[in-house]
This record gives C-alpha cells, structure tokens and sequence, in this order.
C-alpha cells in the first residue's frame, strides 16, 4: 500500500502542475486504459491509496 500511496502522491502532484488541456489528455489516457484491466485496477489502487493517505493527514 506505501508503494501504491508514494506512486499515486507523485502522480498526484505532476498531475496537479500540468496545463489544462493536458490534464484533459491524461483523463482520456486513464479512461483508454480502463480496457487494460492491469492498468486500471493499478490506477485505481494507487488513487484509492492516495485518497486514503489524504483523509489519514488531515485527521
């Protein structure tokens, strides 16, 4: 769960710097790779991870 929970903070955080127009083009890619089960349960584990790890700090 730490690796998911650092990846997803990273990802999180160039996610957060990036213009709009390519955090549109990064929703499409995560959308695209739904089809690719790997990808996206490794994407939903690492934001669920993340979001978890958020809720624990702000306690």
């Amino acid at each position: 769960a730490v690796k998911h929970t650092n990846e997803a903070l990273a990802f999180m955080t160039l996610y957060k710097a990036m213009p709009n127009e390519v955090k549109e083009e990064v929703k499409e890619m995560i959308v695209s790779d739904a089809e690719n089960e790997e990808a996206f349960l490794f994407t939903s584990l690492s934001l669920n991870s993340w979001h978890a790890d958020e809720r624990i700090r702000r306690k």
